[in-house]
């Protein structure tokens, strides 16, 4: 297979058009969700249109699912619905919240999920494609942390080696300068250690790594990855958007991902929203959505070759 790569500055750009995905002009009442089989949308001006993972639903909009298909619906208020095969269902404005639940907490969610499937759309994959460039990656790729928030001041490291005994060293910096460093060597992984201080909210923090073999020459170096750490405050905000996808229980394995992953994005934990929505895609592998969306959160966070791995998974798919 071909392999194709982004410029850096095709990766910063795709980057802001994620960070300022457009929200909808107007909330919908419903989203369509987990289609199988044949499923339509008639829509209350008489128009029909098929259904798609994502599709915002308004009030009045009936769902109809053809013989062996089935369709999943989350609604402004918190709660689900699954429409069986040979099944309708007319979508009614959004009233009482689920049992014990306040109306924000389902709203706030709701939102998070909305904001969420913006990515799936096909001006993402076209983006991917007309940004193509000839290249070369590095023999060290940093993974995480990378364009993204931490949850604790104490984070976990990883890179990808062509060669992964190579000696390296790792250093950590902050805005007064080297903050930490420290040698590893046949690993793609260290932690920033517990007993030092933790990393704090408010500031924003870089790392990279440089090879410390003396017969390598030039020696390789990594450019910065950034991040930052939750504040608190987000923090609980994210604790009770998690727990509210709990109480909400999304009857598929998919839309449960979803929703936490939709979370994560919301806190710009984009490492936590790539590991929820990898795990939604192993329960709906053929979801070319859910690829659209991964593929965009792996270009927001510089990690090229993944992006470009699902960007040619949806190629040869279509």
């Amino acid at each position: 297979m071909k392999t194709i790569f982004l410029s850096l500055a095709a990766i910063a750009a795709l980057g802001t058009m994620i960070a300022a995905a457009p929200a909808r002009a107007q909330s919908p009442d419903a989203l369509l969700l987990s289609c199988t089989g044949e499923v339509t949308v008639r829509r209350t001006d008489g128009t029909t249109a098929p259904g798609a993972y994502g599709l915002p639903l308004g009030a009045g909009d009936e769902i109809r699912t053809g013989p062996g298909a089935q369709a999943e619906i989350h609604f402004k208020n918190g709660t689900w619905i699954t429409v069986g095969s040979s099944s309708s269902l007319v979508v009614r404005t959004a009233g009482a919240t689920a049992p014990g639940r306040a109306a924000p907490a389902a709203g706030e969610t709701f939102a998070s999920v909305q904001s969420f499937l913006t990515l799936k759309d096909a001006e993402g994959v076209s983006t991917l494609a007309a940004l193509r460039s000839g290249g070369t990656m590095n023999d060290i790729r940093l993974e995480a942390p990378c364009r993204t928030a931490v949850r604790g001041g104490h984070p976990r490291f990883r890179w990808s080696a062509a060669d992964p005994s190579t000696e390296l060293r790792l250093k950590l910096y902050d805005e007064a300068g080297l903050r930490w460093q420290t040698d590893v060597t046949g690993t793609n992984a260290a932690e920033y250690p517990a007993d030092e201080p933790p990393l704090e909210p408010g500031t924003i923090y870089s790392w990279t790594l440089e090879t410390t073999d003396p017969l390598r020459i030039p020696p390789a170096r990594t450019p910065a990855g950034f991040f930052d750490v939750l504040p608190e405050v987000e923090e609980r905000s994210l604790a009770d958007m998690l727990a509210a996808a709990e109480t909400e229980r999304a009857p598929s394995a998919s839309a449960r991902r979803i929703v936490r992953a939709s979370a994560f994005f919301r806190h710009r934990l984009f490492d936590d929203a790539i590991a929820e929505t990898r795990l939604a895609i192993e329960a709906d592998p053929d979801n070319a959505a859910l690829r659209t969306i991964l593929a965009r959160l792996y270009a927001e966070t510089g990690r090229t070759e993944e992006a470009l791995e699902e960007y040619n998974l949806l190629i040869e798919r279509r």
